[in-house]
């Protein structure tokens, strides 16, 4: 799928994080409808584009971030298409597990991430 000279290609060329484009071409192939959440979007828009200082910090924190979809979706397809029916531990188990323990990790930087960024914010 060629993608040049599309709006979305013109939006995402300052994505830096591969979950940010995905959102983004969420965002662009689904538009938001009600006239509210368009105007909370445009105000966090508008707050994120009037603090430069803000946006780096945050921007330089998110862009060390595994991608979290990914991982989830890892997980998510091992369970399904496992038919294993007695408890066992092999080498794809560890890997799923490390998955599970990373996935985890990084919830906990989002959270720290939260708190730190938006903390002192009026939200």
């Amino acid at each position: 799928m060629r993608l040049d000279g599309s709006l979305f290609s013109y939006l995402s060329k300052d994505s830096r994080t591969p979950f940010g484009k995905r959102m983004l071409k969420r965002w662009t192939v689904s538009p938001l409808q009600d006239v509210d959440q368009i105007r909370n979007r445009l105000d966090a828009v508008e707050e994120l584009a009037g603090d430069a200082k803000f946006r780096k910090a945050l921007m330089a924190r998110l862009i060390r971030l595994p991608d979290v979809e990914r991982i989830l979706t890892k997980i998510y397809t091992y369970s399904v298409k496992s038919k294993v029916k007695a408890f066992y531990i092999d080498a794809m188990a560890l890997n799923r597990l490390d998955e599970f323990y990373e996935l985890l990790a990084t919830l906990r930087e989002l959270i720290a991430i939260i708190k730190d960024e938006f903390g002192s914010r009026e939200l």
